[in-house]
C-alpha cells in the first residue's frame, strides 16, 4: 500500500465540494486508473483555516504514526492572514501563532461568540442609540492601520522546513506545492467581485489593494520554492500550472471542480509515482 497524505487548508480540504471532488480524491482516482497494480491509500488532511503550523503541530502528533509514504503539502493563504489582528486574533502577532490558535477556540464556541455578537449590537449598534442609550458607553471605532502581510513569511518557511525534514526523517517523500490565486492585474469587475480576502480587513485595518494582496502571494510562494530547495523536498509549482481564471477558481483560491481536476492532473503528472510503485530493478530500467 502506498499512503499519501495530503495537507492544506481549505483549498486542500476542497470546500465548496463533494469529497470525491476534492483533489485528493480525484489524484486518487487517477493514480488507481495509471497504476492499477498498486493500491493507494489518499488521506485528505487538509482543513479550512489551517496553516502551516497546523500542518506541522498535526504531522507530528499525530499523522506520522500513520507512516505515509508521501506527503503533499500546500500552504500560503492563510499564513499570510496570520499577520491579521482582526476577526480572528486574540491579541497581537506572534511567530508561533498563537494569536490565531486562541482565536480559534472562541471562533467554534457557540457560547462565546453569540456574548460577543450581542456585546457589539448592544453597545456599538442602533440599539445602544434608542433603547437606554444612556446605560451604555460606546466603544469608539478601532484605528485603522495597514497589515504588514509579509510578517508571518519567516515563521513560515520555518514550519515548511521542519515539516519537510521530520517526515523525511520518518522516510516520507514530501512534495511542497505552490499555492494559485486569482488575483493578477487588470481583473474584471466581475472577478474582483468574486474576491473575499477583504473581509478578514475591513472592519479593523485598511483593506489591502488587490496588487498587495498578490505581491505577498507571490514572497510565500518564493519561500515555498526556497524551502524546496534548501531543505529537501521536491517542488511542484502549482502557481504556473492552473490560469488565473474563474474556470479554476471560484474566488481567491479555492478550486471548483475543473481547477481540483487540473491540480490532480499536474500531481499525477509532475511527480515521480513510479519511483513508489514499481520494484527496484523496474526502476533501474525505467
Amino acid at each position: 500500500v502506498i499512503r499519501v497524505l495530503a495537507l492544506g487548508g481549505s483549498t486542500t480540504y476542497g470546500s465548496r465540494l463533494e469529497r470525491e471532488q476534492a483533489y485528493p480524491a480525484v489524484l486518487g482516482q487517477m493514480l488507481e486508473h495509471r497504476y492499477p497494480q498498486a493500491q493507494f491509500e489518499i488521506f485528505n488532511a487538509g482543513v479550512p483555516w489551517h496553516t502551516s503550523m497546523h500542518s506541522l503541530l498535526r504531522y507530528v502528533a499525530l499523522y506520522a504514526d500513520w507512516e505515509p509514504d508521501i506527503v503533499i503539502v500546500m500552504h500560503a493563504f492563510n499564513d499570510i492572514f496570520q499577520a491579521s489582528e482582526g476577526k480572528l486574533a486574540s491579541g497581537g502577532f506572534r511567530g508561533d501563532y498563537g494569536h490565531f490558535f486562541g482565536a480559534l477556540g472562541l471562533r467554534v464556541n457557540p457560547r462565546d461568540q453569540f456574548t460577543d455578537d450581542v456585546r457589539r449590537l448592544l453597545v456599538n449598534n442602533w440599539l445602544s442609540r434608542t433603547w437606554y442609550s444612556d446605560v451604555f458607553q460606546r466603544e469608539p471605532a478601532p484605528e485603522r492601520k495597514p497589515v504588514d502581510l509579509l510578517r508571518a513569511l519567516p515563521s513560515f518557511s520555518r514550519n515548511l522546513c521542519q515539516l519537510v525534514r521530520r517526515a523525511n526523517d520518518d522516510g516520507a517523500d514530501v512534495v511542497l506545492l505552490t499555492q494559485p490565486s486569482l488575483y493578477r492585474e487588470e481583473m474584471s469587475q466581475e472577478e474582483i467581485g468574486k474576491l473575499f480576502y477583504d473581509y478578514y480587513y475591513r472592519d479593523y485595518a485598511v483593506v489591502p489593494a488587490i496588487h498587495e494582496q498578490s505581491r505577498a502571494m507571490e514572497n510565500f510562494n518564493r519561500a515555498t520554492r526556497d524551502v524546496a530547495k534548501s531543505c529537501g523536498a521536491m517542488l511542484v509549482d502549482l502557481e504556473q500550472h492552473i490560469p488565473r481564471k474563474t474556470e479554476y477558481m471560484y474566488d481567491d483560491v479555492h478550486y471548483t471542480v475543473s481547477g481540483a481536476n487540473l491540480v490532480a492532473s499536474k500531481l499525477l503528472d509532475l511527480v515521480p509515482w513510479a519511483d513508489h510503485v514499481l520494484p527496484e530493478g523496474t526502476r533501474e530500467q525505467q
